[in-house]
């Protein structure tokens, strides 16, 4: 793979060979940029998962957003 040889070399451009016949440079944006859209969208379950989640949370966050100005008043009662 590309993107070991360039990690493996600290080197910032790859130099890619197909039997014996040079087709480019490669640098590492490109092959992050390749890999990144080989994999769009095809973890539908942690897409699922994150965006429930994330509807949980708001959800929690406007439900308690009323309670704010009595929220100094009832710390007070639990301290005393």
């Amino acid at each position: 793979m590309p993107f070991k040889q360039i990690r493996i070399n600290c080197c910032r451009h790859h130099l890619v060979y197909q039997n014996d016949s040079f087709q480019g440079l490669l640098n590492l944006p490109e092959v992050a940029s390749a890999l990144a859209d080989n994999n769009a969208g095809k973890n539908l379950l942690a897409s699922l998962v994150g965006g429930i989640t994330l509807i949980v949370v708001l959800a929690v966050i406007s439900m308690l957003i009323p309670h704010i100005p009595d929220m100094p008043q009832f710390a007070d009662r639990t301290m005393n």
